[in-house]
């Protein structure tokens, strides 16, 4: 019972190059978002403060990763046929770029805060155009060889990020931790 049970899970490698492609993707947009801030922070925040910024925003971003990766994992196990199963890693990461990708384009389209309405009132349609772009995308990456392998192979370097991010992660948790503390 529990060998079929965790049969229908993908492999380990595939779930960690899938959160290495969820975390380069949400750390990225966040380093690059908040660097544009940077020189303005400067001037009325302490070194300090500014890396308490990116310790708290470190923290999210890497439960926001184990989120994405835990729910395109529970999506493979609900769907474990053979199509999925065999291309769990190329299937996830598409979905993972075009929900990505589509909530970080809904929030630039709708960045002043005049538009607030319409951005809520957009929500429902924009993201139901979103995961149908997101299935249809994955069913075709994993139909098609050549893009099959582009994807895991993509996925699999981004595992290098990994390095970076982790240990950048702790030293966030440390750093709030002791701001708790203090």
């Amino acid at each position: 019972m529990i060998q079929r049970f965790a049969a229908r899970f993908p492999d380990k490698a595939n779930i960690v190059n899938l959160f290495a492609t969820a975390a380069f993707l949400v750390y990225g947009w966040t380093l690059y978002a908040s660097f544009w801030k940077v020189p303005s922070w400067i001037y009325f925040l302490r070194l300090n403060e500014i890396f308490s910024v990116y310790a708290y925003s470190f923290i999210v971003n890497f439960l926001e990763s184990i989120l994405l990766t835990l729910g395109l994992v529970l999506l493979g196990y609900f769907l474990s046929g053979n199509l999925w199963k065999d291309g769990f890693l190329a299937g996830s990461v598409v979905m993972l770029i075009v929900i990505v990708g589509s909530a970080l384009v809904h929030m630039r389209i709708y960045d002043d805060p005049n538009l607030r309405v319409s951005f809520i009132s957009s929500q429902l349609r924009w993201w139901l155009v979103t995961f149908g772009i997101a299935f249809g995308a994955s069913f075709i990456s994993v139909r098609v060889a050549w893009l099959r392998r582009s994807l895991e192979t993509l996925a699999d370097r981004f595992t290098v990020f990994l390095y970076i991010y982790l240990p950048l992660t702790v030293l966030s948790l440390a750093i709030v931790i002791a701001r708790i503390a203090l």
